[in-house]
């Protein structure tokens, strides 16, 4: 995802992502997601997802300011995971300067665009130096044949739906002589959840 974004942005030229020691991980998502949950904790009902937006927009810790929430849809959803298979992410293993790159021990990796192309850097402490990963050689039938990027796609084809059982336990909140969700606009949301589309999505070109 970092690389793809690199090769389209305009300023930008580096991103370095931090890994937190084993038993140590602890950073300002944790106390943003603290602060969250203690917000939600508070409120008497919570009928719909869309209300979390709202309820997430008017919370915030002290002293600072209120939090920017942006709502997705499925077409939003990329398979980040297929992308990397496509351009041969799994075959960068080596570096220049001979250390190989083990994923699970990194603790902080670097994409840097030089010269039109993007570079990988890792290191397994954070005491080293980075190690500059050396892309294999293209082959034949790779995908990743050209300097530019494929085009990532969606996760999902379609609107994902909820299995049969699921649907009808949340229909069941919906109907009885003391529904749980009594509210038209709530009600509604909840009956088109298995509502079949066979339009398929695509991303905008």
């Amino acid at each position: 995802m970092i690389l793809y974004t690199l090769e389209h942005a305009k300023n930008l030229k580096k991103v370095t992502v931090n890994y937190c020691e084993t038993n140590n991980g602890q950073n300002e998502d944790d106390f943003m997601h603290s602060v969250i949950e203690r917000k939600v904790s508070k409120q008497p009902e919570i009928m719909v997802p869309s209300q979390l937006a709202t309820l997430i927009q008017t919370t915030r810790a002290t002293g600072k300011k209120q939090y920017t929430v942006y709502e997705i849809n499925t077409i939003d959803v990329i398979d980040w995971k297929r992308y990397g298979q496509d351009i041969g992410l799994h075959a960068w293993r080596d570096a220049l300067d001979g250390n190989s790159l083990v994923w699970t021990k990194v603790m902080s990796v670097a994409l840097e665009k030089r010269k039109g192309e993007c570079d990988m850097l890792f290191k397994h402490s954070h005491m080293e130096e980075f190690s500059v990963v050396s892309k294999p050689p293209k082959r034949q039938k790779d995908k990743y044949k050209s300097k530019t990027l494929p085009r990532p796609q969606n996760a999902y084809a379609s609107v994902p739906k909820l299995s049969l059982p699921k649907y009808n336990d949340l229909i069941a909140l919906c109907s009885g002589p003391k529904p749980v969700v009594y509210q038209q606009d709530q009600i509604m949301f909840y009956s088109n959840l298995l509502i079949h589309r066979s339009n398929f999505l695509k991303l905008p070109k």
